[in-house]
């Protein structure tokens, strides 16, 4: 009923300001990571299909990915 991914859909929400849970009008990385994540996990859960996205690469900037579990 999303009409995307469980993932995409909280990304999109996040880039779409929810992220930026500290109110700077600034959002990076790890805001977006902080705020996906346990909305992921916890849905997904509910769901069926546990999925524990996971932040890698953080040498080099993160990458954000979906693990399905």
């Amino acid at each position: 009923h999303l009409g995307h991914g469980l993932f995409t859909h909280h990304v999109v929400a996040a880039l779409g300001g929810a992220a930026d849970t500290d109110r700077d009008q600034r959002f990076g990385p790890s805001e977006v990571f902080d705020f996906i994540r346990p909305r992921i996990v916890g849905e997904s859960s509910l769901l069926g299909s546990a999925q524990t996205p996971c932040a890698v690469g953080l040498d080099r900037g993160p990458v954000l990915e979906a693990v399905r579990r």
